[in-house]
């Protein structure tokens, strides 16, 4: 009742194309813009993650002859994509896999909740991350859950790591630990917006430290968690120092990614 008085008096439009949110609103996006969302379905890239070209508006169950569902699928396509064959550099996870296309209505969703303060999406974006991955079993054999850190300097600016919102309904989810504490960024780096591919590599490198004098990660298989993929510059960062550290594997998952 208090909502209802509260959305007379105080009407609340989407943040994305401003039309009045109905009363049933669950967050700050109305229903239109949520169901413009592509969703990313296999085939994609055994390595990255980069679809080709099978996506939905919709994460509900594929039918069948829409797009494929197994993940396991043979494809005509090349289990790589042509990046991914022709990267020069070394890959340190094993593999990468994102829910949706950094586009659109999701790309000024995140931007929202990333620079805005609009973190009642996060719990939203918790749940497509959720739903993701249980219809593609990335949880299996994962021991531990790490966010990709902020600066503490960025951090103090925005006073939450996104990622780690993220990371945490996968936490209770799955019953699995997260760690936060044990990646550090060790120092502030230029935006990578903007930047070319070997560029966000070379800007990235040695931007991350490992800390496990409270948390061992010998041996086990650590899922990463970041927002955004655009060319894997920084989850393959924090993937070597991490390996390079002990952990057995380590997997990476971002809400979008950028084609």
């Amino acid at each position: 009742m208090i909502r209802e008085i509260f959305d007379i008096i105080f009407p609340v439009n989407c943040k994305v194309c401003d039309k009045p949110l109905e009363k049933s609103r669950y967050s700050c996006l109305c229903a239109e813009c949520w169901n413009q969302i592509k969703f990313i379905f296999p085939p994609v890239c055994k390595r990255c993650g980069k679809p080709f070209n099978a996506f939905r508006n919709s994460l509900a169950p594929v039918i069948a002859g829409d797009v494929v569902a197994d993940s396991s699928a043979k494809t005509k396509q090349s289990d790589f994509c042509l990046e991914c064959k022709q990267s020069k550099n070394t890959f340190y996870f094993k593999c990468a896999r994102s829910a949706g296309i950094y586009e659109g209505v999701l790309r000024e969703a995140i931007h929202l909740f990333k620079y805005k303060n609009k973190r009642s999406l996060g719990k939203h974006f918790g749940e497509i991350l959720v739903n993701y991955a249980q219809r593609e079993n990335i949880m299996v054999d994962i021991d531990i859950i790490i966010p990709v850190p902020l600066h503490k300097s960025r951090l103090q600016e925005r006073d939450y790591n996104q990622s780690e919102i993220l990371a945490s309904f996968l936490k209770d989810k799955f019953n699995l630990p997260m760690h936060k504490n044990i990646l550090k960024r060790s120092k502030q780096t230029q935006s990578q917006v903007g930047l070319k591919r070997n560029e966000r590599f070379e800007n990235i490198k040695d931007a991350f430290i490992v800390d496990t004098t409270k948390n061992n990660i010998t041996d086990k298989s650590i899922l990463l968690i970041d927002d955004i993929m655009t060319t894997g510059a920084t989850i393959n960062e924090c993937a070597r120092v991490l390996t390079e550290s002990g952990a057995k594997e380590v997997n990476v998952l971002t809400l979008a990614r950028d084609l």
